[in-house]
């Protein structure tokens, strides 16, 4: 038998799922048990020392190791115990009292199983002699209730530790399925963005085609070519959620090409990008509403057009965007910070699924005249292909 000093420390280990059962299980109960093992076979060689006894290396070291290692071999079937009996649709008192019934059963025999290892050992090891060994199988019969007790309180402690594992296990798996819940939801509602943008922008390119159609039929059949071109990269851009600021700016020239048809020389647009932002990730389809609206509000209405202004600058980890237009303005009354019209709250609705508390948007009369959008996103590029 080990040292009569006896007490129990509780270990944080997180298990693995395969190890809820005997098989992968032993490998992490050994070393879990080791750590405790050493422990107590510390405190007992403190405890010789500060006593000026001999050390009983037997008692001390040999014994105690067995009693923690027996425990060791137990664990795992101590967990497929506690995992079977609250396996649904098992109720909590029931699962208890099969929890205790095996206890029962387990603790004795962990105390049978140290007793006959420890026995050996002393046969083996120590020499000891046959006298001694009935003797110790005395002091063990007498001391099996006593010693039952103690482990099956051990066995109730490895089956607290269990369900504190599997609780754990679970609320991970919980938070896991919340995060994917949410990642999903969020791209249902991108993706519903992207398809309200779609038909939008469609449909005022359709509208400007007909237009054009009584007017200059050539023009309008040039569109409808050019059209078919950006449809394809609309088509294309569905599947990502962003694309390098390049490929922007390259529909945003298609788009306007499809408008100067339309309103020729009366349309200007003026780009100032720094060659550090070409490749950092922006939302696809961000500049062409924002365009657009320009289009229609600060172009449309003058027989003397418009100029748009695109800047793009990488500042601090930033990429900073400003599309300003020499227009009216918005008008008297409209929230500044969020923007209105589909174009504005669609994006500023994107900006926020995808970036949160990331991002700055604001749209505004600038101080200049016109009116002007700024959005600031952290500056990410593209990860490296395969």
């Amino acid at each position: 038998m080990r040292a009569p000093a006896r007490g129990c420390i509780i270990l944080r280990v997180s298990v693995p799922r395969a190890t809820r059962g005997l098989n992968g299980g032993w490998p992490l109960s050994f070393i879990a048990w080791t750590l405790i093992g050493a422990f107590f076979i510390g405190r007992n060689l403190v405890l010789y020392r500060t006593r000026g006894v001999p050390i009983a290396w037997d008692r001390g070291v040999l014994f105690e190791l067995v009693y923690w290692y027996t425990w060791a071999l137990l664990t795992p079937l101590v967990f497929r115990i506690a995992r079977r009996a609250s396996e649904p649709p098992r109720r909590a008192r029931r699962a208890a009292l099969r929890i205790v019934a095996w206890g029962v059963l387990v603790a004795p025999a962990q105390v049978a199983l140290e007793a006959g290892i420890s026995l050996l050992l002393a046969r083996s090891l120590l020499g000891m002699t046959p006298d001694d060994m009935r003797r110790r199988i005395g002091l063990i019969v007498n001391a099996l209730p006593l010693e039952s007790f103690s482990g099956f309180a051990t066995y109730c402690v490895v089956v607290a530790i269990y369900f504190a594992l599997e609780y754990q296990r679970r609320f991970r798996e919980r938070d896991l399925a919340a995060a994917e819940l949410r990642r999903r939801l969020s791209e249902a509602e991108l993706q519903a963005l992207k398809m309200q943008l779609h038909p939008h922008f469609l449909f005022n390119t359709l509208q400007a085609i007909s237009v054009l159609i009584k007017d200059d039929p050539d023009a309008a059949q040039r569109v409808l070519v050019r059209l078919g071109d950006l449809l394809r990269t609309v088509i294309d851009s569905a599947r990502v959620r962003e694309v390098p600021l390049r490929d922007e700016l390259g529909f945003l020239d298609q788009y306007l090409d499809i408008q100067r048809v339309r309103f020729g020389q009366r349309l200007t647009l003026r780009r100032d990008i720094d060659q550090a932002a070409l490749d950092l990730l922006v939302p696809p389809l961000l500049l062409q509403p924002l365009a657009e609206n320009s289009v229609r509000h600060a172009i449309d209405p003058t027989l003397a057009g418009g100029t748009i202004d695109v800047t793009a600058r990488v500042e601090n980890g930033r990429l900073r965007l400003r599309l300003r237009d020499d227009g009216p303005g918005f008008p008297l009354g409209m929230p500044g910070p969020g923007g209105s019209g589909l174009g504005l709250s669609n994006t500023r609705a994107r900006l926020e699924q995808l970036y949160g508390g990331s991002h700055r948007f604001l749209a505004a009369n600038a101080p200049e005249g016109g009116a002007v959008v700024e959005i600031d996103l952290p500056a990410r590029h593209a990860p490296p292909g395969p």
